[in-house]
């Protein structure tokens, strides 16, 4: 824990090297949230079928969840969205042509008593 799973559209332009990208998101949340870099889970799902507003091919997203245990306050939070906004911007500036790229995240809380693995 925690797990990240990142959505992006079939039509993002830049060409993301995703073992990089996750380990400054895994790095950022680690040096702000004191998460061990052990703990970290991360894929990235293609989007194919996907629609944004009207359907125009001139926009594109990239969403980044974060599912971790509860008992993070509030303040904390913010300062991890921040910090992880700060890797996918890095990671996915803009491309003159390209469509626009929305970025955004989410942090959910997993209950503990609702959260079961086997080693």
């Amino acid at each position: 824990m925690p797990h990240l799973r990142l959505e992006y559209t079939a039509n993002v332009p830049q060409k993301v090297d995703f073992q990089a990208l996750f380990a400054d998101l895994q790095g950022a949340l680690a040096r702000v949230g004191g998460i061990p870099m052990a703990n970290f889970k991360s894929r990235a799902y293609r989007l194919d079928a996907y629609r944004i507003a009207d359907g125009s091919p001139d926009q594109a997203f990239v969403h980044l969840d974060i599912r971790m245990f509860e008992g993070r306050p509030d303040e904390l939070k913010q300062a991890m969205l921040a910090a992880v906004m700060d890797v996918l911007k890095a990671h996915y500036p803009p491309v003159d042509g390209g469509p626009a790229v929305q970025l955004s995240v989410e942090i959910q809380d997993i209950r503990r008593a609702a959260y079961l693995k086997s080693p």
